[in-house]
């Protein structure tokens, strides 16, 4: 599976010719042809693995803002965890109390993902792709306040629920506002309801706010970035289990 099947009717030649880096498009589905392509299962093994550094677990507070996680700790070694390790008790209370969340550096959260991943750099050179896992666990759930990312382009795919989308037209100052500043500083591109299968596209800069509709919902964003300096990730897939139980039918000896 590869981006561009998150972005069809639309091809990879369309796609670069009338909106990559030029404007935002939507792309709405009446069905879901991707019901499977991560599971609740494995956010929650993730969620749970506190040994993992890169986890990067972001709170969404009732102001619109990322909550700080961070903590100073007098024993250095404790940064080698990951920081929201050291406060799960915390998180649990807040994804049980009406707070969305986003997991970030995700690419390699199953074999489906990294596909999609691979196949964005493969068509864009020097370009980096992260997943980032937005999760409302419960309806009416907090969102980030109206606001812009740069310097990544986006793809979005609707997972579970839905979400509701507002794309602005204009440029600003500050990197987030809120609905009210939004209203007096931009002017709406246009409205969108995302259901499950349902894709988005942004170019870096466009202001956007994003609520969850009537239940739970889980969307999944893929930013990519022009940076050539930066080594590509290697997400190849490592058969442990073959080789740990047919160890001969891959030529290993003992």
């Amino acid at each position: 599976m590869t981006f561009i099947d998150i972005l069809a009717p639309i091809t990879l030649d369309e796609f670069k010719a009338t909106c990559f880096g030029k404007r935002s498009v939507a792309i709405t589905r009446k069905s879901n042809p991707f019901p499977t392509i991560l599971t609740l299962d494995e956010i929650e093994q993730k969620l749970n693995d506190g040994c993992a550094t890169l986890t990067n677990l972001g709170i969404i507070g009732e102001d619109g803002r990322k909550m700080s996680l961070e903590t100073v700790y007098n024993n250095a070694a404790q940064l080698r965890w990951s920081p929201f390790a050291m406060k799960k008790r915390f998180v649990l209370d807040k994804l049980t109390n009406r707070h969305s969340f986003v997991m970030h550096n995700m690419t390699q959260i199953n074999r489906h993902i990294a596909e999609i991943a691979d196949s964005i750099e493969a068509e864009f050179p020097d370009f980096h792709t992260d997943l980032h896992i937005y999760v409302s666990p419960q309806p009416s759930a907090t969102a980030y306040n109206v606001h812009r990312d740069s310097p990544q382009h986006k793809i979005y795919l609707q997972l579970i629920g839905t979400t509701n989308w507002t794309i602005y037209k204009g440029k600003a100052e500050p990197k987030a506002m809120t609905l009210a500043e939004a209203d007096k500083n931009l002017n709406v591109d246009f409205r969108t309801e995302l259901t499950p299968g349902s894709a988005l596209y942004m170019p870096p800069d466009t202001y956007h706010h994003v609520t969850n509709g009537n239940g739970p919902r889980v969307s999944l964003s893929f930013p990519f970035i022009y940076d050539p300096s930066r080594v590509r990730m290697d997400r190849s897939h490592i058969p442990f289990k073959t080789i740990f139980e047919t160890p001969d039918q891959i030529g290993m000896t003992q």
